[in-house]
């Protein structure tokens, strides 16, 4: 996918026009390797195997005809020393055809080759005993014998082997004239070949050329005209950009000024702030000492209202004693009266005990008239600690409620001192967020003033990208056409509208 999208580009193609005609001497180079290789192997098969098959096959039917001709020199000598001359070089040859046989063997060869040199390898072992034999005679010196040899046994098989030998020869010698024919219409073949490649290559390369270069015409042309498109475009928007940035500038530091102020006015509303946060801080204790106060007073008054109700109990155990001894003073005054009766029955006997009686009767009176006395002292004190209690209990509710009012003002002194800080919080982190508004305005005012400086940069690089455009033009069609640009008005107003507003943050 890269690699289709990399072709598209100008690069890619001059690359690919540059590759093309070294694909085609690639595709030569490769089609005449294939073919010298070919006739590389069949050189290598005709020194390896036919020439020295040829060869071979000569010397064994030379040394099968010298094997017969020096046997008959030999027969025919006219001395000895002749005829053992005759006899080494019989030797010799059969020597000589032992080695043919055994290095043509060495030679790669099957089919109707083969059968003929299994042939051949037949009748020289017939052929060879023979030839010794006849040999053998004529060391021994029988000529006759060694003749008849020759001419009845070896001759005939000689004869047939000479055949065979030549019957190779002529097969091998046909099999070298069809290679020789093969390696002809290979090189035809190869010739061919690169004769059409090349045609081809020729072609391709030339029309792919043409292509190309009208290709990069339409596309350099397309690109010219976006890029002076471009260029206009950008020449008119560097231009609203730089009186865009003028108008931010003084926007930035009329803010500036405004936030200062702000800033200046935030201030004053963190001290009060922070002033009512103490005031609230100091009524929260205040209130949690009243708290405490009342919570001592209703503990001191629960005290006396146990108290009160211990006294009423006291006094009621009192009442009880006084009606105990008001029973036994009326007890007392009915036996004092019986006694008296029973006195008076005794007349004067009982006299004495009469007085007595009448003392103890009068004691009892006085008794029950002290008890009395105690009794309303004591219901008239039980009373009023009656209502002492009904007091303190009420005293102890209203030191409750007190108590309730303490806590919840205690409370809501606490959530105001809570709610100062935190509003004194708030207003510090405004303050802070002032302050960080007032630098991000001046950095806004000094970036206005950078924006404007790279607005007019901008339009001097916009009005180079022409110059470049018209090059361009002049490179793709010989004409140039002439560049109007307006540049955009001076700065150095521009650099003094923001001036920078120091603020100091609390």
């Amino acid at each position: 996918m890269f690699s289709a999208r990399w072709f598209k580009g100008i690069r890619g193609k001059l690359l690919l026009l540059v590759t093309i005609p070294f694909a085609v001497i690639a595709v030569l180079y490769y089609e005449a390797g294939q073919g010298i290789s070919a006739l590389q192997k069949s050189l290598n098969q005709a020194n390896l195997v036919r020439g020295p098959s040829i060869n071979y096959t000569g010397k064994m039917a030379k040394e099968s005809e010298s094997l017969q001709r020096y046997v008959l020199n030999a027969v025919t000598a006219k001395s000895e020393e002749d005829t053992h001359t005759e006899i080494t070089k019989a030797l010799g040859s059969i020597e000589a055809f032992d080695k043919a046989m055994e290095e043509y063997e060495k030679i790669p060869h099957g089919g109707a080759t083969a059968a003929i040199f299994g042939d051949i390898i037949k009748l020289w072992s017939q052929a060879k005993p023979t030839a010794q034999v006849a040999v053998e005679k004529l060391r021994t010196g029988n000529k006759v014998q060694a003749h008849d040899v020759l001419e009845n046994q070896y001759r005939p098989v000689a004869t047939e082997m000479s055949k065979k030998l030549q019957e190779l020869s002529d097969l091998r010698l046909k099999l070298m004239l069809d290679d020789s024919n093969t390696d002809a219409a290979l090189i035809a073949q190869t010739e061919q070949i690169v004769d059409w490649v090349g045609v081809i290559g020729l072609v391709v390369s030339v029309a792919f050329s043409a292509w190309v270069i009208h290709n990069l015409n339409s596309q350099l042309s397309a690109a010219v005209n976006a890029l002076s498109e471009n260029s206009s475009n950008i020449l008119h928007a560097s231009k609203q950009l730089y009186a865009t940035s003028e108008q931010v500038a003084e926007g930035s530091t009329e803010s500036a000024a405004s936030i200062e102020e702000t800033v200046a006015s935030l201030e004053e509303v963190n001290s009060m702030v922070k002033v009512n946060s103490e005031s609230g801080q100091k009524a929260a204790q205040f209130a949690e000492e009243a708290v405490r106060q009342a919570e001592r007073g209703q503990a001191e008054i629960e005290k006396l209202i146990h108290a009160m109700a211990e006294i009423e109990g006291s006094s009621k155990q009192i009442q009880d004693i006084i009606k105990m001894i008001d029973d036994i003073a009326f007890q007392t005054n009915i036996l004092s009266l019986n006694a008296t009766i029973e006195a008076a029955r005794a007349g004067e006997q009982g006299r004495g005990f009469s007085a007595v009686a009448e003392a103890v009767r009068k004691l009892s009176q006085d008794s029950v008239a002290a008890a009395q006395n105690i009794a309303d002292l004591i219901h008239k004190s039980s009373e009023k600690i009656q209502t002492g209690s009904r007091s303190a209990y009420e005293s102890s509710q209203v030191f409750k409620d007190i108590n309730h009012t303490i806590h919840k003002v205690a409370q809501m002194s606490q959530e105001v001192s809570q709610a100062s800080n935190e509003q004194a919080l708030g207003v510090d982190q405004i303050n802070k967020a002032m302050n960080q508004l007032d630098t991000s305005t001046q950095v806004n005012s000094a970036a206005s003033e950078e924006v404007a400086v790279s607005a007019q940069e901008l339009s001097s690089q916009a009005v180079g990208l022409q110059n470049v455009v018209a090059t361009l033009e002049q490179i793709l069609d010989g004409r140039r056409h002439e560049v109007h640009s307006d540049a955009p008005v001076s700065l150095k107003k521009s650099l003094t509208l923001a001036r920078p507003i120091l603020v100091k943050a609390s």
